[in-house]
């Protein structure tokens, strides 16, 4: 391995491990888990969800583009890099652990917590990407800059490995965590079925949303109830190819951790000699209609305002119950902000940096003065400028996928927990492959194809993901869109910030990172923004095209750019 040729190889590898460190709040908390926990269990409702999260990504973008390059160009004189790396690292991990404390209805409290996080997230990565240049030598940057990023997806893929096998998936999770029920079901029997309509005896006591079980107890996520008539249900796929031996058919509620409120399997009240466990709550369109409860008599009842009014029951404080089961969803943050803690120790110890000197009033005054000249001497560096431009567009549509990517499985496709936790796997197996395998590949055929093969592939993923909902197997379709978008994440961020660090002066480093900061946070707003307020007006599948046509803008800006690379 390169590694092994390295004068360097401590350092390289402590570098690098600060991307093993601070990918699971990538993978976890901003992509795959925590950004579709926000939108379904903490906000009021799925849309509105969407585009409060999205602008708290905006939030994120225009605080990063303002604080990186003052914050890089004071580094650079006053040799503050690791100081800021190591602060903003503590802050990351400390607010990330926070974030177990918001509940259903927290909205603000849980949006705070999280942009203080993210800022932090961010600021930490400028100044980790500014050692690059100190580490590497240009025959071999493409390969240390995969590497790292390739290390940060191994890192990902454990951490979400541990979360599904020790605090999603268990009965019991570790120390003891509550955890979310499975939704309860409803026998139904089967008069007869016609593409996708199944007609019954009667309707009672079905709600929009519910989902098909069938015998074998196949669980279909994906086959919903849209329809209620008198005597027949609609559902969202054809099901006419389906067989019911003994003519009967179970209808599940939504899947739980999807759902405004988060429920479990609780005796809570006994009236007219039933004992109640609430399982799940059930939804018409986008109103709680009530929480969905067993008997110890084997009926299955809707408990609703006029239900608890009859029977004497609060059910204001039945819903305040029902929150406790998503505490092992918001212990993850707990493990994101340990495990950031400690594996980026390795970095703050072995990787060198000059000695600071006493901040100073010279110090704050020098760092606005460079930023004013590298604004007046970045119009000289014609292709960084080119590069920064085209990057400004495929880098919005990659931060509106990271950001957006999760909820877009959940709320549009059905994704439930396990399998958006396992899609979280696969993806970073693939990213991880990805960043090994083209850090040596740009080495070997150039940064330019590179980065244009991993343009290409992304448009052609997420074009799959605009259809997936409209084909006979939406979930599959995803599947493949999302290994596909894994592969190229990884090249296709390392080979940009390999690209900058071959074209940026040795002595303006951090000032330039600063910049290539800037320029990805600058107009990353609009991306998250625009899906936001898309997804509030249409739907989320429309606001996937905001995500296409950044993709196609920044390929062309690319490939406008002259640069020879040797």
């Amino acid at each position: 391995m390169f590694l092994s040729k390295l004068k360097n190889k401590k350092e390289v590898i402590s570098w690098s491990l600060y991307d093993f460190a601070n990918q699971p709040f990538t993978t976890i908390i901003v992509t795959f888990v925590y950004g579709a926990f926000f939108t379904s269990v903490i906000a009021s409702d799925e849309r509105t969800g969407t585009l409060l999260w999205s602008s708290s990504i905006a939030i994120t973008a225009v605080v990063v583009s303002l604080l990186s390059p003052i914050l890089g160009a004071l580094a650079d004189r006053g040799g503050y890099r690791k100081f800021f790396l190591i602060f903003f690292t503590w802050i990351c991990a400390i607010f990330s652990i926070l974030l177990y404390f918001p509940k259903a209805g927290d909205v603000y409290f849980a949006l705070s917590l999280f942009i203080v996080a993210n800022i932090a997230f961010e600021m930490g990565s400028v100044f980790c990407n500014s050692y690059l240049p100190d580490l590497s030598e240009r025959k071999n940057i493409g390969k240390i800059s995969g590497f790292a990023w390739g290390l940060g997806f191994v890192g990902g893929l454990i951490a979400m490995f541990l979360s599904l096998i020790f605090v999603v998936q268990p009965e019991t999770p570790i120390f003891n965590l509550e955890r979310l029920s499975s939704s309860n079901s409803l026998e139904l029997k089967v008069d007869s079925i016609s593409e996708n309509r199944i007609y019954v005896y009667s309707t009672n006591d079905i709600h929009l949303g519910m989902y098909l079980k069938l015998e074998n107890k196949n669980i279909t996520e994906d086959i919903v109830v849209k329809e209620i008539k008198d005597n027949y249900l609609s559902f969202s796929k054809h099901i006419n190819n389906l067989e019911f031996p003994t003519k009967r058919f179970e209808l599940y509620g939504k899947p739980i951790w999807t759902l405004e409120e988060s429920t479990g399997s609780y005796a809570i009240f006994s009236t007219q000699d039933k004992v109640f466990e609430i399982r799940s709550p059930v939804y018409s369109y986008d109103s709680l209609m009530g929480l969905c409860a067993y008997s110890n008599k084997g009926e299955i009842f809707l408990i609703d305002k006029k239900f608890c009014s009859e029977n004497n029951l609060d059910y204001h404080e039945i819903s305040t119950i029902s929150h406790k089961t998503t505490q092992n969803i918001r212990f993850n943050n707990i493990l994101i902000g340990i495990w950031f803690l400690i594996f980026s120790i390795p970095t703050f110890l072995f990787i060198k940096d000059r000695k600071s000197e006493k901040l100073q009033k010279h110090h704050i005054t020098d760092s606005f003065k460079s930023i004013k000249n590298t604004f007046k001497e970045v119009v000289k560096y014609k292709i960084i400028l080119q590069f920064l431009i085209a990057r400004l567009f495929f880098n919005d549509g990659l931060i509106t996928i990271f950001s957006l990517g999760g909820i877009y499985a959940v709320d549009t496709l059905n994704f439930t927990f396990d399998e958006v936790m396992m899609l979280g796997i696969v993806l970073n197996i693939a990213a991880g492959v990805g960043s090994f395998v083209f850090g040596y590949l740009e080495d070997l055929i150039g940064v330019r194809k590179v980065i244009n093969i991993s343009l290409l592939v992304l448009i052609f993923a997420t074009l799959l993901a605009y259809f997936a909902p409209e084909t006979t197997n939406p979930k599959q379709m995803f599947w493949v869109a999302g290994v596909l978008i894994g592969l190229m994440v990884g090249p296709n961020q390392s080979c940009s910030r390999s690209f900058m660090s071959r074209l940026t002066p040795k002595e303006k480093q951090n000032e330039f990172f600063g910049f290539f900061a800037l320029t990805g946070k600058a107009t990353s707003f609009l991306g998250p923004l625009l899906f936001g307020f898309i997804t509030l007006k249409y739907s989320q599948q429309i606001a996937l095209w905001v995500v296409i046509v950044f993709f196609i803008i920044g390929l062309f800006l690319f490939n406008r750019i002259q640069f020879k690379e040797d």
